[in-house]
């Protein structure tokens, strides 16, 4: 549905061994539907820094986003995203990340607002010795829902991966968290880890 509905994006492109400094994205709600696609090819020894941020008015409204990162060998890409969506959006986020030989993968995912957020987050470690971080931040209130899934698939030898959930709930907030280390047979020498605190703030709060 998503591919058959597109109707925004961007795309970035990044040359062998540039550094492309800082790059803002900001994207809105201006309909009751969005359907956007984001694609990042960091070709080898590119680096950026890409931050977007996300808003809605106050109206009712389906958001669905997909983000797509190919890094090449040696490239280094931070992608940062700060949901704000209004309590009356529904927010589907899909990303994933490639990754070749001793490229670096950091992701920042934070969310606060929508009335209900699915955020999938997935990094495939393709050559040797990449190496991915995932840091999530989320805070809920009153009776928003939050979906989380955070992937790391090891598919290479000596490769790293490392996520990290922490999120604050309050009212009747409720978040559901998945987590998968995926060490395939030829991931020899793989080192993972991941972890999730949330904050329990109501007495109808729940996370799990």
């Amino acid at each position: 549905m998503h591919y058959a509905f597109w109707n925004e994006g961007a795309f970035l492109y990044i040359p062998k061994d540039t550094d492309a400094g800082i790059i803002n994205l900001v994207t809105g709600m201006n309909s009751k539907t969005k359907f956007e696609n984001v694609l990042i090819i960091a070709e080898q020894g590119a680096k950026a820094t890409i931050i977007e941020k996300s808003f809605s008015s106050n109206n009712e409204g389906y958001r669905s986003q997909i983000v797509e990162l190919f890094l090449g060998d040696r490239a280094e890409i931070t992608y940062s995203s700060f949901q704000d969506m209004s309590k009356k959006v529904v927010n589907m986020n899909v990303k994933r990340a490639i990754l070749e030989k001793d490229a670096v993968m950091k992701w920042i995912d934070c969310n606060s607002g929508g009335s209900f957020t699915i955020s999938d987050v997935s990094t495939v470690h393709a050559g040797r010795g990449s190496n991915s971080k995932t840091f999530g931040v989320f805070f809920g209130e009153e009776s928003q829902r939050f979906e989380f899934s955070v992937n790391s698939f090891h598919k290479a030898p000596s490769t790293e991966s490392r996520m990290v959930m922490k999120g604050m709930l309050k009212n009747k907030a409720k978040s559901l968290y998945n987590g998968l280390i995926d060490i395939d047979e030829k991931g020899t020498g793989t080192v993972g880890y991941q972890r999730e605190d949330v904050l329990l703030l109501g007495e109808g709060a729940e996370a799990n």
